[in-house]
């Protein structure tokens, strides 16, 4: 009788019924490393921005676009 009172203590309800949450079990500390490759991937993102930035060719490059957008904006008129 313990048995089946520690299986039905396991279920857990759903909108399809009680089902196992055999899932989580074996996804255990999953969460963490996918926080943790999420950091990684946002760190060598912002690395790789702050190099784009500090580049010398970028201040002058950017002014130059918006020159360009704002003379064909204008050029519309």
């Amino acid at each position: 009788m313990s048995i089946i009172k520690a299986h039905l203590s396991e279920l857990v309800p759903t909108c399809f019924g009680w089902v196992r949450p055999l899932r989580r079990r074996c996804e255990r500390g999953m969460a963490t490393a996918e926080y943790a490759v999420g950091i990684l991937a946002a760190v060598a993102l912002a690395l790789v921005l702050l190099k784009v930035f500090k580049a010398d060719g970028f201040l002058t490059m950017i002014t130059q676009v918006i020159g360009k957008i704002f003379s064909t904006i204008l050029g519309l008129f």
